[in-house]
Formats: C-alpha cells, sequence, structure tokens
C-alpha cells in the first residue's frame, strides 16, 4: 500500500468491483472506506485507489485492517498521505485469504465526498 501505482493483470479474475464515491462524514475520525468479507479459503487480491482531490486537511491516514481469528480485526498496514507533498491518492495493494477493510482518517473534521475504485481479484493457485 501506498502512493505507487499498481496494475492489474487483465488475465485476473476480479470478483468485486467498486466504483463510487465513498462519503466521509463531517464527525471526523477513522471510518471504514472498503469492507470484504471473505468466502472461502482461497486467496484474494484486494487493488485500487482512494481519490482525495477534495480533501483540504493537511494528511489522510489511510489503514488496511485484517480478521485474524474470525471475530476481531488488526491493523496490518498504514501509510499517511501528505496533501502538500504527496499524490492526493492512496493506493492499495493487499493480498489475503481473511476479511480485510480499509479505513481512511482525515485530519478535519469534513464532510466530502472520496472517489473510490477497488478490485477484489481471484489469485490463482
Amino acid at each position: 500500500m501506498g502512493t505507487e501505482h499498481t496494475k492489474v493483470d487483465t488475465q485476473q479474475h476480479v470478483i468485486q468491483r467498486t466504483t463510487s464515491a465513498f462519503s466521509y462524514l463531517v464527525a471526523g475520525g477513522e471510518q471504514i472506506a472498503f469492507d470484504w468479507v471473505a468466502t472461502g479459503n482461497s486467496s484474494k487480491r484486494i487493488v485500487g485507489s482512494l481519490d482525495f482531490v477534495n480533501v483540504t486537511g493537511a494528511t489522510v491516514i489511510v489503514r488496511v485492517y485484517e480478521k485474524i481469528d474470525g471475530v476481531n480485526y488488526r491493523k496490518v498496514d498504514q501509510v499517511t498521505v501528505t496533501m502538500a507533498t504527496d499524490p492526493p491518492t492512496g493506493h492499495i495493494d493487499y493480498e489475503s485469504f481473511r476479511s480485510v477493510k480499509v479505513s481512511i482518517q482525515d485530519a478535519n473534521a469534513e464532510a466530502i465526498s472520496i472517489p473510490r475504485a477497488i478490485d477484489v481479484i481471484q489469485v490463482a493457485v
């Protein structure tokens, strides 16, 4: 995960595609922007981006959580996007056979729309 761009192999099988805007609420704080509930034991790759062009705060934190025991989630990755110096995009590329959540936290408490494009891809065995 980070600000680098990830290319998806067109031969891979996309099993879920999310291309919509996420409404970040004025309450601020950490909010779940994407939630994948795993089915079966095969590995999935979650890849995509969150567009922070509408963010007015100094930073946005993007976190990835993985369900570790069937109930509880643990943070497995985190990146801070600094709006003044980084591209205004949070790229996601994470592989797991478990359920995964992606959250964002804006430095400001603002109501904004955050476009997102996230694919869940079946990983070949």
